[in-house]
């Protein structure tokens, strides 16, 4: 005789519904399967987040204090975000102040971001 088993996870809970026996553990109703979609569908989202941030600091070749220049100026940054661009490719934001051409901040102190796709 052949059981198929289908394991759902949940976090408080594990539930296990054997097809082929009548001793079924836990009948599932809807909201409790819609529920839990919603549960593995956060997880999903989280581990998509965490694989961003892991892939643009393996990837990220200045540290804080840097400057970091793009086709508009350049940035001595003070922190690093996370983003994607258009096509998908996890990228790094590197959020600080505008510099002159000759390395010192503006007068008017000016907080700008540079994407990663766009250094020069």
């Amino acid at each position: 005789m052949i059981y198929c088993y289908f394991v759902f996870f949940k976090p408080i809970a594990l539930y296990i519904v054997n097809r082929d026996s009548s001793l079924k553990s836990h009948i599932m109703n809807k909201e409790e399967y819609e529920e839990l979609k919603r549960d593995i569908d956060r997880q999903a989202e989280k581990d998509k987040t965490a694989l961003l941030i892991q892939f643009v600091d393996l990837n990220n070749p200045y540290k804080i204090g840097d400057v970091v220049t793009d086709h508009i100026g350049s940035v001595r940054y003070d922190e690093l975000k996370y983003t994607t661009t258009g096509s998908g490719t996890p990228t790094a934001v590197y959020v600080g102040i505008e510099l002159k051409k000759n390395g010192t901040p503006k007068k008017r102190v000016v907080v700008r971001a540079v994407y990663g796709c766009n250094i020069i």
